[in-house]
């Protein structure tokens, strides 16, 4: 009798503990899930995150795409399709490669055209933009246009007339000297230049009987080549060379507008021939 109650007790006890396990179980198993579910919010608010991670890769991936080409990527683009088209054409001469590099020449064409258009209206509308107001092209504007020019050169001579002498180097044999010495007077009588004419050599040129023999001046200043009109100056010695060899009237005025305006420029160049002719 004491047996079975024991074996009773026992029972009770064992299916007790098994509960009571059975009971930690379930209550560690609830604890495990009810704290994952009280911190669910962590838990979304990672997969937030990756979500904004996500929209921020995409938006910058958006970003990355290439923006809208330039004006001058334009132009590029357009003459490189041209020239495509062309080589195309040239390497296989079909009448479609021709007709498409012909549409794309027009294209250009369009486009030069319009351009033109804008611009002649802008010049309507701008007259101080209108480069033929100082440099006109119509017949009578320009004869206007040169003879001022023409008129500013020629005072330009005359105020270096009063501070320089011209120098004339010539030989009595030389052809080309002959026909420039008639040149050479012309220009010194038009603007009253005092002219020295220096002689090389024992044959005299007409016109010329009175010249001053070279006495080893023409090597002393680089004259190498005959004729030579040089513009001295009796005080400093400064030269402006204005013509080596037969030129007209007419380009020693230009010479002369171009080299008075660069003095430096000629010092320097005057210089260098002295030196080589040494």
């Amino acid at each position: 009798m004491k047996k079975a109650v024991s074996t009773s007790i026992v029972k009770v006890i064992f299916v007790t503990s098994k509960v009571a396990l059975l009971v930690l179980g379930i209550a560690s198993s609830g604890y495990c899930n009810e704290s994952f579910y009280k911190n669910h919010a962590r838990g979304w608010h990672w997969y937030e995150r990756n979500k904004e991670n996500e929209e921020v890769i995409v938006t910058h991936e958006q970003n990355s795409k290439p923006s809208a080409i330039t004006p001058t990527q334009e132009v590029e683009n357009i003459k490189k399709e041209a020239e495509s088209k062309l080589h195309n054409a040239m390497i296989k001469p079909t009448e479609e490669n021709v007709i498409e590099y012909i549409k794309a020449q027009e294209k250009i064409a369009d486009r030069s055209e319009k351009f033109s258009e804008v611009w002649q209206k802008v010049i309507y509308k701008n007259p101080e933009l209108d480069r033929t107001l100082k440099h006109p092209v119509s017949y009578n504007a320009l004869h206007i246009s040169k003879e001022e020019v023409s008129k500013n050169k020629r005072q330009k001579i005359r105020e270096l007339s009063k501070e320089y002498g011209l120098m004339y180097f010539f030989r009595g044999d030389c052809k080309y000297c002959q026909g420039f010495s008639s040149v050479v007077k012309r220009f010194a009588n038009e603007y009253k230049w005092d002219l020295m004419p220096v002689q090389i050599g024992d044959v005299p040129i007409e016109g010329f009987e009175n010249a001053k023999k070279d006495n080893g001046v023409s090597t002393q200043l680089g004259i190498k080549a005959v004729p030579a009109l040089i513009a001295v100056h009796p005080k400093s010695g400064d030269m402006i060379p204005l013509a080596f060899g037969y030129i007209s009237e007419s380009e020693i005025e230009e010479r002369v507008d171009a080299l008075v305006v660069n003095k430096d420029a000629t010092k320097k160049a005057v210089e260098l021939i002295r030196s080589q002719g040494r």
